[in-house]
């Protein structure tokens, strides 16, 4: 081989070499597409009343399904009754859903803790064929009706849809960020006026006054500070139970912020 051939076969193989260490380099320090944005949990904040105490917060809770192939052979209507049951659902409305298209059915979501141990045992005993249980994080509210319509609510995508869920939902839906590099990404706390014992003195009050004189419109108690002008208590009868929000539709009377609507 000549002076000159080897010159030229020289560099060319350092050219190549230095490409394959350049391309090493990349695959191994360059993050893969979108890693950061796929590892992690977006957790929206909880929101408390003045002394802290939690009326809304994320938390695990499960997702009952069933796969209608592993129903062969099998009495459905055993499995809808059981079912129904637990989760206090309408049998009918269970069997509409395994009487749709497809093969998978979403029986309920956002399932307690407790109902999803019942379910649990009676999957594992072999009584519910084809059922599964599934984490599906959602929101929950310890309090249940107090300040239903105060606090509002949190549906489908983790999204407000009434109340301070909604008004302050940029605020406790972080939404997500390419920047997050933990697992979880939490919103921010949000603290209201109102004080639940006050809050719950105002709706036992509300309570009796509504089976008394039974109004037909309900009945709306504001309890404020005299000083402040901060609302203490935040009363709309009747009040709705939130975490069960979806059995009510949104035209339903019952779903009326009456201290707001009225205002206007």
């Amino acid at each position: 081989m000549s002076k000159r051939a080897y010159v030229v076969f020289a560099v060319a193989a350092l050219a190549i070499v230095g490409l394959l260490v350049r391309y090493s380099c990349i695959m191994v320090f360059s993050p893969k597409e979108d890693s950061r944005q796929k590892n992690y949990r977006v957790e929206r904040g909880p929101i408390l009343d003045r002394n802290g105490n939690v009326l809304a917060i994320q938390t695990r809770l499960f997702r009952v399904s069933a796969w209608k192939p592993s129903l062969k052979g099998k009495n459905p209507d055993n499995i809808i009754k059981k079912l129904a049951e637990i989760l206090d659902l309408n049998e009918d409305e269970i069997r509409e859903k395994f009487d749709r298209k497809g093969n998978a059915v979403q029986i309920a979501r956002k399932v307690s803790f407790e109902n999803n141990e019942k379910i649990r045992k009676l999957i594992n005993a072999g009584e519910l064929p084809g059922v599964r249980l599934d984490p599906d994080f959602g929101r929950s509210y310890p309090e249940k009706e107090l300040a239903s319509h105060l606090i509002g609510f949190a549906g489908d995508g983790n999204v407000g849809r009434s109340g301070i869920e909604q008004n302050m939902d940029k605020f406790l839906n972080p939404g997500g960020s390419a920047e997050a590099y933990s697992n979880v990404v939490y919103g921010n706390q949000v603290f209201l006026t109102i004080d639940t014992n006050i809050q719950n003195f105002a709706q036992q009050a509300s309570m009796e006054i509504m089976e008394q004189f039974k109004p037909e419109d309900g009945l709306i108690t504001l309890v404020a500070d005299a000083k402040t002008g901060e609302i203490l208590a935040y009363v709309s009868m009747p009040e709705i139970d939130l975490n069960n929000y979806s059995k009510y539709r949104p035209d339903d009377p019952i779903m009326m912020n009456k201290p707001v609507a009225y205002s206007y």
